[in-house]
């Protein structure tokens, strides 16, 4: 929107700029005896969780270097990978080697026998056939193994580069309006500096010195999070997935493409609701222009509802991809607890009541079930405020505090959630 909208509220007339969350100073700018202070920006924020993901990132990667087991071997876990598959057609005997004996293996049957298993309180796989073929399951190894030590590193590392590159550009803006506030007013005073530009905007109804300023005023983090979301969150969910014994290879491979669509979902979302921001924006400047039956106010609203339509299809479409990512993680951790296999059991300490798992890994699971969940219930917070603000008295002051409040909300959650799993993990692996 290369045109900058007047919006009167209750704190004065705001730009364009304030009406979309994108172009929100990064500071806050009430006047300049409140302004807010470098260690309270959201830029700043944003450095402090680059540098801290940054140190995770070393410090792992110290531990996995310099801390060895007993036995002088790295302190790691590697996972081996599986996958299911089928056999089509009757399988074979079993050969008779000098260390295996003939006979039926796991899921195989005999004309007039049941599939045998070595539990007899365990169901074994049964067969079914397609067209006139048999067809048994089978599980195959992949070769494929992961290290846990280096998932966790793998991304902390990645929110270290996308937020760090996002602080970088961020602060290269934050240069850029500097200087320009400095060659057209002589001095560093942002706030009279956006007053003068929406008065000269008002006046003359064309971009001028304002469009440039707008292209340096948007924070490259409140989109750019999604990308690096869609990385580090798949990677964190395959650690937590397999932290519960899940090793098939294409269930992990299923929740990790499962959670990058969660993500660009989000940026879906994100995107269209900043156009949507500025189109109300413009819809406020414009509302004493157009008449009620003016064909450019029906459009400007169908496409409003249309925007918000998309908007919240994208936003519920990403609970559901990520539900089944946990529904898939949460039942395998339960069904894989006080087995079938336990069922006879009489031996002291082994019996089917302690089959189940450490604690540590309950943490992981409910601890990240919740850190993601908040993802989400931020996200719709923030959609909920814009509906209710758009439809109301559309108090600019109350949405750029809250559009502030978000950016630092995902900032803070990301933080967290990384450094809770990233910890427990070695906690509950290595610190015995």
């Amino acid at each position: 929107m290369a045109v900058s909208a007047d919006v009167e509220c209750s704190s004065g007339v705001v730009t364009a700029s304030q009406a979309s969350g994108e172009n929100a100073p990064l500071r806050t700018t009430t006047s300049p005896s409140k302004r807010c202070s470098p260690l309270c920006s959201l830029w700043s924020l944003n450095a402090v969780a680059a540098a801290m993901h940054g140190v995770w990132f070393i410090v792992f990667v110290l531990l996995w270097a310099l801390v060895t087991n007993d036995d002088g071997t790295k302190r790691d876990i590697e996972y081996p990978l599986w996958y299911s598959a089928a056999t089509f057609g009757a399988l074979p005997d079993p050969p008779v080697t000098d260390t295996t004996t003939g006979g039926l293996t796991l899921g195989q049957t005999e004309e007039n026998s049941k599939p045998v298993s070595p539990y007899p309180s365990c169901e074994p796989p049964k067969a079914s056939s397609v067209g006139n073929f048999p067809v048994s399951p089978a599980f195959r190894d992949t070769g494929i193994t992961f290290s846990l030590h280096w998932l966790v590193v793998s991304f902390f590392a990645l929110s270290f580069l996308f937020q760090a590159t996002a602080a970088v550009v961020d602060a290269v803006a934050l240069k850029k309006r500097k200087k320009q506030r400095i060659q057209l007013m002589g001095d560093d005073d942002e706030v009279r500096f956006e007053k003068d530009a929406v008065a000269q905007v008002a006046a003359t109804s064309i971009p001028s010195i304002n469009s440039s300023y707008q292209n340096s005023t948007s924070p490259v983090s409140s989109w750019f999070r999604f990308i690096e979301y869609s990385l580090s969150a798949s990677v964190m969910v395959v650690a937590i997935a397999l932290q519960v014994g899940l090793f098939d290879a294409w269930l992990l491979f299923a929740c990790a493409a499962l959670t990058w669509v969660t993500m660009m979902l989000g940026l879906v979302a994100e995107r269209v609701f900043t156009v949507e921001e500025h189109l109300c924006a413009m819809k406020k400047r414009t509302d004493g222009i157009h008449s009620p039956n003016d064909a450019m106010k029906h459009a400007t609203d169908s496409l409003s509802n249309s925007l918000c339509l998309i908007r919240w299809t994208s936003h519920f479409s990403a609970w559901v991809t990520q539900g089944v990512v946990f529904v898939i993680i949460i039942a395998h951790f339960f069904n894989s607890q006080q087995a079938c296999e336990w069922a006879d059991s009489v031996e002291d300490g082994n019996r089917q009541s302690d089959n189940t798992a450490p604690k540590f890994v309950y943490a992981i699971v409910f601890a990240e079930l919740a850190l993601f969940l908040g993802f989400g219930v931020t996200q719709l917070s923030q959609f909920v405020v814009f509906d209710k603000q758009k439809s109301g008295a559309y108090d600019m002051t109350t949405r750029v505090k809250h559009k502030r409040f978000t950016e630092a909300a995902y900032i803070v959650q990301s933080f967290v959630s990384k450094t809770v799993l990233g910890w427990l993990v070695y906690g509950g692996n290595f610190a015995a």
